[in-house]
């Protein structure tokens, strides 16, 4: 039984069953690499969009934030900016988040200090645009550290990945120092990659772990006690599979942990993979490992994630060089059981356009951005916005199978 009814106007492709964009986001730069779309922040009618190699008036391919206010039912670009000690190669943009009337945004192949150490930017608004007030670094900077791949605000706290851990910052009189730190039981032979939080809870993975198989990876819980974060559990995949990327994107709602491991090789090699965890009885268990219904080979299922309750959306953009094919999924638990309700796609369709690179919605829209893609008759770079408002019923099955 096929049970969708769209409220808002949707287009869906009745041959493929594949929804197509409602409209697409340009960006006009001449002369930058694709890369627009790395990180996104929405927040009522603004987007902050992350372009990584960006070219700036000091150098190029440094990487830049821009902004977009939705003006007359219309997304306008309205203001841009990067640091001042901004060089060549230090991705800034590649992570964004929000505290207050702060942006914080991760620069981590910034090599300042060593290569690749990282760094993380504090900005302030004015009035007229933001202006930048605080530069953070890891305690001790290491090469390859990539501090700032990940940022997060949490209880007016601004918390910076790295591959060695997590590091929590505190403001004293206008001043951010470090004030606490979680990892692993021995961070020198971690690779954390990503973390979400919600309240007092925070989950970190570490890509890296070797407890249960080579690299096979885990899932760490932090909870903020007594104003300190503390470790109160470590959760492994079930299936034992080597070097998988598990943890490569982690989404976390309170009620359930959304996990990608990017190179799970369950449906063929790089397929991917999403494991989900639930509470139940008091404990973290494993309840579902979530594919796509067509799996493909190299599609890098679960890159990003979007979770909300009962709804996911995975991202899944492929491997470039592999030519493979770039999509977002959606599903919907229904009776404890995740069921794919739909299929997005860009209407111009090209491996290269990396699809699905991150996936989040606010009221009934979809925004997926595409680090790849380039309007060859606009002459910018793309994202693409979905229509997404629809009535489920209990027995809902999936999209039809053309």
């Amino acid at each position: 039984m096929k049970i969708i009814v769209s409220i808002l106007v949707l287009v869906i492709n009745t041959v493929s069953g594949v929804v197509t964009e409602r409209s697409k986001l340009y960006l006009y730069e001449v002369g930058t690499l694709p890369t627009f779309g790395y990180s996104v922040l929405w927040e009522e009618n603004t987007l902050f969009m992350g372009s990584i190699r960006s070219n700036t008036d000091s150098s190029i391919n440094t990487g830049a934030v821009y902004v977009f206010n939705k003006l007359n039912e219309q997304w306008v670009q309205t203001d841009h900016f990067w640091p001042s000690d901004v060089q060549r190669g230090d991705f800034f943009g590649y992570s964004i988040s929000k505290i207050s009337d702060l942006m914080i945004v991760g620069a981590p192949q910034e090599s300042n200090v060593e290569v690749f150490s990282g760094a993380a930017y504090v900005f302030q608004h004015n009035g007229n645009e933001w202006i930048q007030i605080s530069k953070l670094k890891s305690e001790l900077p290491i090469r390859y550290e990539f501090f700032g791949h990940t940022v997060h605000e949490n209880n007016d706290r601004i918390m910076v990945g790295s591959t060695k851990g997590i590091y929590e910052f505190r403001v004293n009189d206008g001043v951010w120092t470090m004030s606490d730190f979680l990892s692993s039981s021995n961070p020198s032979d971690s690779y954390f990659f990503s973390f979400d939080a919600k309240d007092n809870v925070m989950v970190t993975a570490d890509m890296s772990d070797s407890t249960l198989g080579y690299r096979n990876g885990s899932v760490y819980l932090f909870e903020l006690k007594n104003d300190s974060w503390v470790n109160t559990e470590q959760l492994f995949p079930s299936v034992m599979q080597e070097d998988i990327s598990f943890g490569y994107s982690v989404a976390f709602d309170g009620d359930r942990i959304a996990v990608g491991a990017i190179r799970s090789y369950i449906n063929g090699p790089e397929s991917g993979s999403v494991y989900i965890f639930e509470k139940v009885n008091g404990n973290w268990v494993e309840t579902n490992i979530i594919h796509p219904a067509v799996p493909e080979e190299h599609m890098f299922f679960g890159f990003s994630l979007f979770l909300d309750e009962n709804k996911l959306l995975v991202g899944a953009p492929g491997n470039a060089i592999e030519d493979a094919n770039s999509y977002v999924f959606e599903f919907h638990l229904v009776d404890s059981t995740w069921i794919q309700t739909a299929v997005y796609q860009s209407s111009n369709v090209d491996p290269q356009d990396r699809f699905g690179t991150k996936v989040t919605q606010r009221g009934s829209e979809v925004l997926v951005t595409a680090t790849g893609a380039f309007d060859e008759d606009e002459q910018a770079f793309a994202a693409y916005f979905f229509d997404n408002d629809f009535i489920f019923a209990s027995g809902f099955n999936q999209l039809n199978e053309p």
